[in-house]
C-alpha cells in the first residue's frame, strides 16, 4: 500500500540521512557542534509505485555523555510523515581537527566511526561503517546551492555511496548553516530530497 511504501522510505531516511553530519573543524567557518542546534528540513519522498509524499525532517544536538574517556554530544534525527509513525534514531557525535566521529546508539556493540575526514579537500575519499554496511564518502568540491529564494555559497558537495550501489546520497554543507540540501537515491528506485527550511545555531 501507499502508506507501507512510504514507511519503508521513512525507515531508510532514518538509517541514512545522518550520513550528512555537521562538517566542521575547530578553526573552520562551518557550523560547530553546539548543544541546542536544530535543523528543520522540507522533505519529499518519491516512490515509483506510490508517487510523492511531503514530509518534515528534523535534527537536534542535545547534551551528551562521556564514553571511553571522550566527550560526545547526542544527535537525534527523525522524519515526520503525515499519517505515519515518526521514524528516527540517535547517535553520539564529536569532532576534532582531524575528523567528525559518531557512535550509533541503536546498534549493539557499535564502535566509533570517522564519518568525515578533516580538513575537507576536493577529490579526497574515505570509507566507514554505517548500520554495519561499508560506505564510501567522496568530496566532490565547492559549489553554490539555491534553496527557494536563498543562495548558499561555498558549500562543500559530498557524495556517500554504499558498497554495491544499493544507496547513494549527495549532500551539501554550508559554512553558515551546515547541511542545506541532501538527495538520497535507493536501489528500489525511491528517492528522498531534503532542503533546509530553518536553522537554529544553539549555544
Amino acid at each position: 500500500s501507499r502508506v507501507r511504501t512510504f514507511s519503508r522510505s521513512a525507515a531508510a531516511f532514518a538509517s541514512f540521512v545522518c550520513v550528512a553530519p555537521v562538517v566542521a573543524a575547530e578553526d573552520s567557518p562551518y557550523i560547530q557542534l553546539k548543544e541546542g542546534a536544530e535543523w528543520t528540513m522540507d522533505a519529499k519522498l518519491m516512490s515509483p509505485k506510490a508517487g510523492v509524499l511531503p514530509a518534515v525532517g528534523r535534527r537536534v544536538i542535545e547534551s551528551g555523555v562521556e564514553k571511553d574517556g571522550k566527550k560526545y554530544l547526542r544527535e537525534r534525527t527523525w522524519l515526520e510523515v503525515k499519517g505515519e509513525k515518526v521514524t528516527g534514531y540517535s547517535k553520539l557525535v564529536r569532532k576534532d581537527p582531524a575528523g567528525f566521529y559518531s557512535i550509533q546508539e541503536d546498534q549493539e556493540g557499535a564502535t566509533e566511526q570517522c564519518e568525515i575526514v578533516l580538513p575537507l579537500k576536493a577529490g579526497q575519499s574515505w570509507e566507514f561503517l554505517s548500520k554495519g554496511k561499508t560506505m564510501k564518502c567522496t568530496v566532490i568540491g565547492l559549489e553554490t546551492v539555491t534553496v527557494g529564494d536563498k543562495t548558499y555559497e561555498n558549500c562543500f558537495h559530498l557524495r556517500t555511496a554504499e558498497a554495491g550501489g544499493a544507496f547513494t546520497e549527495d549532500f551539501w554543507e554550508s559554512p553558515n548553516e551546515g547541511n542545506v540540501k541532501s538527495e538520497l537515491v535507493f536501489g528500489n528506485g525511491g528517492k528522498l530530497t531534503v532542503t533546509l527550511k530553518e536553522f537554529k545555531p544553539g549555544k
